[in-house]
């Protein structure tokens, strides 16, 4: 019964938060236009933030990313075994070579030193999910997987520096906005972390992680087919009513990986408890 509320308890807290989300997320966001550094800078960071958590290509290829997180890729398969430790320190490798990628490209782009048509931006960011969700169900690539963040990166900075550009304060500020604005995409990266990566470790540690991960690794995968002919071939996307409500409830993926690592660990304790 203490189980039972605890698991309502926090689907209730979650459900309410995905719902404060859809409230802001996917409103048009400016920069605030005043001589005050601070509140250029603290709006910078709002922005960078605002940015990524109303593009759920952005926050799934992420996501794709953490999947295998807890587990040890041995014969092209993944093996749970790292212990939380580990894990953390493979998501933190793994998400430094995503920033160092995107940073370096929104600087270079939104300083107009290289940039790319917003359509093959678009197109290689939903190939970016595509390629890391088939790295979730099979590791394919072990020793230079690293690469993969670093590359795709350098494509997801080319998207946020567009938006950045568009951006009026930018134009009078850049240092400081482009500083920000890195600052906030990173805020929105960790938050994305602090809500996922516990619940996968938790469900590495049963017999549901192996199917739970190549579930959501399908799911990223068929959405990225969908968005891979739309972006290229104009293409009707059969997914857009979901992945409009995803955008609009950001907190709903972790929110459903929390409820499945609860309801495994619960199955597992009872088994425990009905053996002893």
């Amino acid at each position: 019964m203490k189980k039972t509320f605890t698991l309502v308890a926090i689907t209730a807290m979650l459900l309410a938060t995905a719902q404060s989300a859809y409230a802001h997320v996917g409103r048009p966001y400016t920069l605030v236009n005043t001589d005050s550094l601070v509140q250029k800078f603290l709006s910078g960071v709002f922005a960078g933030t605002h940015h990524i958590g109303s593009g759920i290509d952005h926050l799934l290829f992420l996501f794709m990313l953490l999947l295998p997180a807890p587990a040890l890729a041995l014969h092209h398969r993944w093996l749970p075994g790292r212990t939380f430790g580990e894990s953390i320190k493979a998501t933190l490798k793994t998400v430094s070579a995503f920033t160092i990628g995107h940073a370096t490209s929104v600087v270079l782009s939104s300083l107009n030193i290289f940039s790319l048509p917003e359509k093959p931006v678009e197109m290689l960011i939903a190939l970016s999910i595509f390629v890391t969700a088939l790295h979730a169900l099979r590791p394919a690539m072990k020793r230079t997987f690293l690469l993969l963040p670093l590359i795709f990166g350098l494509i997801h900075g080319l998207a946020f520096a567009s938006m950045l550009k568009q951006l009026v304060v930018f134009q009078s500020d850049r240092i400081l906005t482009l500083f920000a604005f890195n600052i906030g995409i990173e805020l929105a990266q960790i938050l994305l972390v602090v809500f996922t990566l516990p619940s996968l470790w938790w469900l590495s540690r049963t017999r549901w992680y192996p199917g739970v991960r190549n579930s959501f690794a399908l799911f990223g995968l068929l959405l990225a087919e969908f968005w891979i002919g739309e972006r290229t071939f104009n293409l009707k996307n059969p997914a857009l009513p979901l992945t409009d409500f995803l955008t609009s409830h950001i907190w709903f993926i972790p929110a459903v990986l929390l409820i499945l690592a609860l309801l495994a660990n619960s199955r597992l304790e009872w088994r425990s408890e009905r053996r002893t």
